[in-house]
C-alpha cells in the first residue's frame, strides 16, 4: 500500500505567564493541518489556534531555556507576543523544530528561505572597536525589528 507519512498532532505542556502568574496550557503543534491549537485545561473546546501563516517569530530566551516568545499576527499589522516555559530545553526545541516543519510544508515555496539577516555598525565619535569583539556576534532574541520580507521562524 501507497501511505503519505502524516505527522500526528504532538501537544507541549506549557505555562503561560499572564500578568506574573503561571496558568497551565497545552500548545498542540499540528502540522498537517498547519496550525498551534492553545488548549487551556478548565476548557473542553479547542478554542483559540494560531494558522501557519500567522506565526511571524519565535524568540528563545537566552537567560531560560525552557522560556519561548511567539509573536503572532493579530490585525493589520498589529503583532501579539505570547510568552510560554516549557517543561526543558528539549520540549522548547522539538516545538520549534515542529513549527518550521508545519511552515515549510505549507509555505507554497519549493524550497523555503530560512532565515534573513542583518548585521550592521555604526562608529560614534570615531572610537577604535574593542579588542574582543565577541559580544558583537551573540544574539539577545528581542525580536523588536520585522523584516515584512522574510518569514519569520
Amino acid at each position: 500500500s501507497n501511505r503519505n507519512s502524516l505527522i500526528p498532532p504532538v501537544l507541549f505542556d506549557v505555562k503561560l505567564d499572564c500578568l506574573g502568574i503561571p496558568q497551565k496550557q497545552g500548545l498542540k503543534v499540528d502540522v498537517e493541518k498547519g496550525r498551534v491549537i492553545v488548549k487551556k485545561p478548565k476548557e473542553a473546546s479547542e478554542d483559540k489556534y494560531y494558522v501557519h501563516n500567522k506565526i511571524r517569530q519565535l524568540i528563545k530566551s537566552q537567560k531560560d531555556h525552557n522560556k519561548l516568545v511567539i509573536v503572532v499576527e493579530a490585525e493589520k499589522e498589529k503583532t501579539q507576543r505570547k510568552e510560554y516555559v516549557f517543561a526543558d530545553s528539549k520540549k522548547r526545541e522539538g516545538f520549534c523544530q515542529l513549527l518550521q516543519l508545519m511552515k515549510n510544508k505549507h509555505s507554497g515555496k519549493p524550497e523555503p528561505d530560512m532565515i534573513t539577516l542583518f548585521i550592521g555598525t555604526w562608529n560614534m565619535g570615531d572610537a577604535p572597536p574593542p579588542k574582543d569583539i565577541s559580544s558583537w556576534f551573540s544574539s539577545k532574541g528581542q525580536g523588536k525589528t520585522r523584516d515584512e520580507i522574510a518569514d519569520y521562524i
